[in-house]
Order: structure tokens, then sequence, then C-alpha cells
């Protein structure tokens, strides 16, 4: 737990190094109100991406809990971790391909 929290502040340091910095001039104008047009679309969509993705995270450790009280725990636990590792990695496919396609809106216009 401490190693992802610390390569998430690594990412966010960098990134603020990248935009104060000052070796890139063209990164960051500063505030425009473009930047705050259709905002309540993207609240909405973020809203409840969130609260899908939370109640994905506790249904499966509802379900790891509940293999733990079955009567032979260890292997019922044992094959739920596989599938959740399979099903991670699907997942981590699918973010790498939208992380590595540079996923722009039409309305971007730093094109």
């Amino acid at each position: 737990m401490s190693a992802m929290i610390i390569a998430s502040w690594f990412i966010v340091i960098g990134q603020f190094v990248y935009l104060f910095g000052g070796w890139c001039p063209n990164t960051w104008k500063g505030f425009s109100s473009a930047a705050f047009a259709d905002l309540y679309p993207v609240l909405k969509l973020s809203i409840s991406s969130g609260v899908m993705i939370c109640l994905e995270f506790w249904y499966n450790a509802l379900l790891v809990l509940l293999a733990g009280h079955m009567k032979n725990a260890t292997i019922e636990i044992s094959s739920f971790s596989i599938c959740l590792n399979i099903i991670s990695w699907e997942f981590m496919l699918v973010f790498g391909f939208l992380a590595a396609s540079g996923y722009v809106s039409k309305n971007d216009h730093f094109l």
C-alpha cells in the first residue's frame, strides 16, 4: 500500500514540475473560461463512474468475505483469487489501450 501511495505521489509531483517548471513555456497558460465550459456533464460522469467502481470493489470484497465463511474456504478463496487476477488483467489491458491512445474529446483545442 505504501508503494502505491508513493508511486501515485510521484506522478502528481512530476506533473506539477512539468507544468510549473518553466522548461516548456507552452504547456500551460493558466485558467481560462474555456476550462470550465461544460463542466457539469463531466462532473456527472465522474461521480457516476466513481460510484460504479466503488460498488465493484465492495462487491469483490463481499464475495471474499462470504467465501471465507464456507466449509472449505481455502479452495473457494484460491479459485476466486484466480478469477480476480484474470479480470484485473483484462481491465489493465483495456485501460492501457485507453491511456496509450491519449483519448481527446472533440471539444479540446490543444491538438
